[in-house]
């Protein structure tokens, strides 16, 4: 399964797994919160945010059929933001 995280900065990162996922999540996220995101990720629901004070990460499950969709807006919104080489 791929997921698509926009981190609280802003920037989104494409994961190619749930490992990748928890390297890239900005925000304090407890153990059983992590356990208990990949279960509801897991059982069907499209997203969850990791909140924490004022920050949040949103983890998006990808759709396999719209991966390449997915892909080309994550280009463009990194060539937008000037992100392109860091």
């Amino acid at each position: 399964m791929k997921y698509l995280i926009t981190q609280s900065n802003g920037r989104s990162v494409q994961c190619e797994n749930w490992d990748s996922v928890l390297n890239n999540i900005t925000v304090y996220v407890s153990p059983s919160d992590k356990v208990q995101a990949k279960a509801m990720l897991d059982a069907g629901c499209a997203t969850w945010d990791f909140v924490y004070g004022f920050n949040h990460d949103r983890v998006s499950k990808l759709d396999p059929v719209n991966s390449a969709e997915i892909e080309a807006h994550l280009y463009q919104l990194q060539h937008r933001k000037g992100m392109v080489g860091q």
